[in-house]
């Protein structure tokens, strides 16, 4: 009989669980107050998902300005403060949670009713500040505060709010970092919300320079991402056609707009283009910003076509704020003289075998596959924007060796960057009449890469006749 009840109760308890979810969810202030008004003012603390989320944080998450009023008006006053030290299984508190919204009213009332000085809630104005501080910094299980959150999801509103917040109260630079290393910057960029990247990298220019516990900095991730920039993506010749009509910006004031059409095509291109400069005008004036407006809000793939050149024009931008900054090409690395020492790389490949064979765990023997710097890097991925931007800021880049002895050259023949080869060859005719005869650290030059299969991308069938006849045109091209 006992355990029967129980079970009723639990039940009651389920119900009363989805009942309260789904008037989060549908934004039903009133109904929320209505069903507490009989309930003891513990229930606005239970957890109610299974990620021990209570009201607060599920009502954050939403960003309802009139839910977060209405449950806040139910909690007693002497245990508001309570609200601001809950957290979920993340570690998340309310704070956390509304960070990831863009509604930047609710965080400002959520904050001023909670830390009221006119009220009982918080004694005198020097505990707000106390108080403010520490529930602007708290950190969740990864380390991130309210503000790297709202970086982490692109919510530039909300970062701004949270920086001028933060700056009243405490220091902003205790928020570049959690506990993994990882920067706010860092992270904006890996989810390639470039627009707050850019106001976070004017904020604090400094930010160009952090790097992760592996030593990356901004422009490593960034060369590493094709898909944020038009030359390295596939598109139809309709899908380009629509994509050079967009603007490169949606409004006036957007960060993308400071970089027009006609520059995006002459980074990629790595020269500039005069036709392009005749449809700039059209192309970003106010009438085709409104025109392309009305056809993205109605067909979807309109949207993603002009929401990726946006994506594009911002990352250019963010590549140039932090190109400046970059003098990892400066690091100088020795190179193989004219000579191929094929005894000395036989005698390092044996050395390599018996560490692996006494210790497989040590890496120490191996090479690393991918060049160590922002510039040779995006020779290999084939991003024209970062090499263009670079070898435009810094022209002696080029010369730059990487830790196996290649040079810009060895880098995109080995990876089968026409584009990157070219530009070098056709831009830097001085500088490339002594990177071809460069020899990298394996005794290779130039034509052992061409030959090099491993990157080969030449077609759908992978057989040794189509192979050789791709290799054979690298071998012309050389």
């Amino acid at each position: 009989m006992e355990k029967e009840i129980a079970s009723e109760r639990e039940m009651d308890k389920v119900e009363d669980i989805r009942q309260t979810y789904g008037k989060i969810l549908r934004g039903d202030a009133h109904g929320l107050k209505r069903f507490y008004q009989n309930k003891p003012a513990d229930a606005l603390f239970d957890q109610i998902t299974a990620c021990k989320d209570t009201v607060f944080h599920i009502a954050a998450q939403k960003g309802s300005k009139e839910v977060i009023v209405a449950l806040l008006k139910m909690v007693p006053t002497p245990r508001r403060l309570e609200l601001l030290n809950m957290k979920n299984i993340q570690g998340n508190t309310i704070v956390h949670e509304v960070a990831t919204t863009e509604n930047v009213e609710v965080a400002d009332s959520l904050l001023r009713k909670l830390l009221s000085s006119n009220g009982p809630t918080v004694n005198n104005e020097l505990d707000i500040g106390v108080i403010r501080k520490q529930t602007l910094g708290d950190r969740n299980n990864l380390g991130e505060t309210p503000l790297f959150r709202a970086a982490e999801f692109g919510k530039t509103a909300m970062v701004k709010f949270l920086v001028q917040q933060v700056e009243e109260v405490g220091n902003l630079h205790d928020h570049y970092r959690r506990d993994d290393g990882v920067t706010i910057l860092h992270c904006a960029v890996l989810g390639q919300y470039f627009d707050t990247a850019i106001w976070l990298l004017k904020k604090d220019p400094l930010l160009a320079t952090y790097k992760d516990k592996n030593g990356k900095t901004i422009l490593h991730l960034l060369a590493r991402m094709p898909t944020a920039f038009k030359s390295t993506s596939d598109m139809k010749k309709l899908e380009l056609f629509i994509y050079n009509c967009f603007p490169s910006h949606s409004d006036d004031d957007n960060e993308a707009g400071q970089l027009c059409s006609s520059q995006m095509n002459d980074l990629e291109c790595g020269k500039l283009s005069k036709s392009h400069h005749l449809s700039k005008r059209y192309t970003d004036s106010k009438m085709n910003r409104t025109i392309c407006k009305w056809l993205a809000n109605r067909w979807e793939t309109l949207g993603g076509i002009w929401k990726r050149k946006i994506t594009h024009t911002l990352a250019v931008k963010l590549v140039e704020m932090l190109v400046r900054r970059d003098t990892t090409w400066f690091v100088a690395h020795a190179q193989e003289q004219d000579t191929i020492c094929l005894e000395r790389r036989q005698r390092e490949e044996a050395e390599i075998k018996i560490e692996e064979g006494i210790s497989k765990i040590g890496s120490s023997g191996k090479r690393s596959k991918s060049p160590d710097t922002p510039l040779l890097i995006a020779a290999s991925t084939g991003i024209m924007e970062i090499v263009t931007l670079i070898l435009k800021v810094y022209p002696q880049a080029v010369e730059h060796v990487s830790q196996k002895g290649q040079n810009i050259l060895h880098v995109s023949i080995l990876h089968r960057q026409v584009k990157i080869y070219e530009l070098v060859i056709h831009q830097k005719k001085e500088a490339a009449k002594r990177l071809v005869l460069g020899i990298d650290n394996d005794g290779s030059t130039i034509l052992h890469h061409a030959a090099d299969t491993t990157h080969y991308n030449g077609g759908i069938r992978h057989n040794p006749v189509l192979k050789l006849q791709k290799e054979l045109e690298w071998f012309e091209v050389n």
